[in-house]
C-alpha cells in the first residue's frame, strides 16, 4: 500500500495509478512537491520485526485460473513477499492513541510554530469581530 501510494501502480483506470507526489504536482496549488520526505510513522521494521506473532498477518498467495487471471489475492503480493518474507501487519495492530500521538509529534516537530501562532491570534481576532457583528 505505502508502494502504490507513494509511487502509484502504474494500471491505467486504476485509482492509485499514478503516485501522491505526482497527484500534488496536478492539483495545481503552486506547491513545489518535487522533493517529498517520506516518513513511516505507524509499524516500522524494527518494530514489526519485534512485534508478537499473533499481531501478524499471513501473505495470500495469489490464485489464479486456468487461463492466469488471478481470481484471489493481491497481484502486489509476490513482490512484497520477496522483499519482505511472508507475513505483514496491519496498521491495526499499533494502538490507536500510539498512533494519534506519533502523528501529532511528528506534526509538532515540522510545525512553524511562529506561523501557527499567528494565524491562532489572527483567528481569534476575526472570531471576535463577527461575535460582535448583527445579522
Amino acid at each position: 500500500m505505502e508502494d502504490s501510494l507513494r509511487f502509484g501502480n502504474g494500471e491505467d483506470g486504476s485509482r492509485c495509478a499514478v503516485g501522491l507526489r505526482d497527484l500534488m504536482q496536478r492539483g495545481g496549488s503552486g506547491s513545489d512537491f518535487s522533493y517529498c520526505d517520506w516518513e513511516r510513522l505507524a509499524i516500522t521494521t524494527p518494530e514489526f520485526e519485534e512485534m508478537s506473532s499473533a499481531f501478524k498477518v499471513p501473505i495470500k498467495e495469489l490464485e489464479k485460473d486456468e487461463s492466469g487471471k488471478i481470481t484471489a489475492g493481491d497481484s502486489r503480493s509476490p513482490k512484497y513477499q520477496k522483499r519482505y518474507g511472508d507475513e505483514g501487519a496491519e496498521v491495526e495492530a499499533l494502538d490507536p492513541e500510539e498512533l494519534r500521538d506519533r502523528v501529532r509529534r511528528w506534526i509538532n516537530d515540522h510545525l512553524d510554530h511562529d506561523r501557527y501562532d499567528a494565524c491562532q491570534e489572527e483567528e481569534k481576532r476575526e472570531q471576535e469581530q463577527l461575535a460582535g457583528m448583527q445579522f
